[in-house]
């Protein structure tokens, strides 16, 4: 019983822990399982930043992109370009967005290479990963909003091969708003096999998008993901994009 006691002690208190908002802009965070759950809340489009598998560098298409900026055509691209993504290898990316203009920049390794201005309100993010070939998967962490560690919740991963939900996985940011700036940080590391994805089958999206306020749930409980861990990212070095 004592075991028991103790263990919804902790638990309280965990979920305490990530149901608080972060301080810098009273936002906080959540998982959506999968693509169903994530239209279930309507969400708005204001803009999506995209990193995606592509051609990986040979020119017949784009590795990155913005796109959902047009509310007619949610798939044409504000901005695009190609980059070459080495298997296993990560790498920082920032999105910044400034309020007063709409500027949204768009870092990957460090240099700048998309930018556009949207005019588009918001409310919340989604960092979606997708990985659908055998063998593939993609890993998004270290995420920092406005250089605050989303610790305990900074992972979204998915996995080929496996399940239609289990191919996708997403992290919900709750309680922004288009009148302030954000920047948003974070780590993605892409790995495939021998059979090479293509387009936006080995993907990260940051999907910033208006959700009415009715559709927002509490925020998820996560259990047992290492606040130690989490607490010592805090010290780590950012590298400056």
């Amino acid at each position: 019983m004592k075991t028991s006691k103790s263990f919804l002690t902790a638990a309280v208190a965990t979920a305490s822990f990530f149901a608080a908002p972060l301080a810098a802009n009273a936002a906080s965070f959540s998982k959506v399982a999968d693509d169903n759950l994530f239209n279930a809340l309507n969400p708005d489009l204001a803009f999506v930043a995209e990193g995606r598998i592509g051609d990986n560098g040979t020119n017949r298409t784009h590795e990155l992109n913005f796109h959902g900026g047009d509310s007619l055509n949610e798939s044409k691209t504000q901005d695009e370009t190609n980059f070459v993504w080495s298997n296993g290898q990560t790498y920082d990316f920032k999105l910044d967005y400034t309020a007063s203009t709409g500027l949204t920049k768009f870092f990957v390794d460090g240099i700048e290479k998309l930018s556009y201005n949207f005019s588009n309100a918001f409310s919340d993010i989604f960092i979606r990963t997708r990985a659908t070939q055998q063998g593939s998967n993609i890993n998004v962490d270290n995420i920092f909003l406005n250089g605050q560690l989303l610790s305990g919740a900074s992972s979204t991963v998915a996995a080929g091969g496996g399940a239609w939900a289990d191919t996708m996985d997403y992290l919900r940011i709750t309680g922004l708003s288009e009148d302030e700036d954000f920047t948003l940080e974070g780590e993605s590391t892409m790995n495939w096999g021998e059979i090479v994805p293509k387009n936006s089958h080995l993907a990260f999206q940051i999907k910033v998008a208006e959700v009415e306020s009715a559709s927002t749930p509490e925020p998820t409980l996560l259990f047992g993901l290492g606040l130690a861990s989490a607490g010592m990212g805090l010290l780590r070095r950012r590298k400056n994009g």
